[in-house]
């Protein structure tokens, strides 16, 4: 089957919800509980069917994940020198420096606090606020070209898998 990475994630998730379907079912019908003289309404259930239903659907989405890995491992990005993987890797990166480069940008220049005893103490920006917003534009435009390439990617690169061997 040829598909996509998005198409790989999608058809992960929905094997996943899938799955718990069965395991909300397995937990609802594996034991049944009755009064002392009652007839018991013994539900449906067989464990070796159940378990192996799971199994067929572990086996899936373990190949699923494992060819999202090789891809994104093998394929590289159309105008950015990184792979999938190393693009997601600077990601993280980027969104962590953005983070604190939007503190930084917002900061006060000189702000005071005033302690219990009455004194005042003053902290004092180390750095020029244009040059925590340059950089934080640099790593926002960064950030839309990773993203831009990977939606991209995902998108219109295929790679061939049979998740139903």
């Amino acid at each position: 089957m040829l598909m996509n990475c998005d198409s790989a994630n999608k058809l992960v998730k929905q094997l996943q919800a899938d799955k718990a379907a069965i395991q909300t079912k397995e937990a609802q019908n594996a034991s049944y509980s009755y009064l002392n003289g009652e007839t018991p309404e013994k539900p449906e259930y067989d464990f070796a069917e159940t378990q192996a239903a799971l199994r067929r659907y572990d086996d899936k989405i373990v190949k699923l994940k494992h060819a999202i890995n090789v891809f994104n491992c093998t394929t590289q990005l159309d105008g950015l020198d990184m792979t999938i993987d190393a693009a997601l890797v600077r990601m993280a990166m980027l969104n962590n420096e953005k983070t604190k480069l939007n503190s930084m940008r917002m900061a006060q220049k000189k702000s005071r606090m005033t302690t219990m005893r009455g004194v005042s103490e003053f902290t004092e920006i180390n750095y020029a606020i244009e040059d925590a917003q340059t950089r934080y534009d640099e790593v926002s435009r960064e950030l839309l070209a990773i993203q831009q390439a990977l939606n991209i990617a995902n998108l219109t690169k295929t790679f061939e898998i049979d998740i139903e061997a």
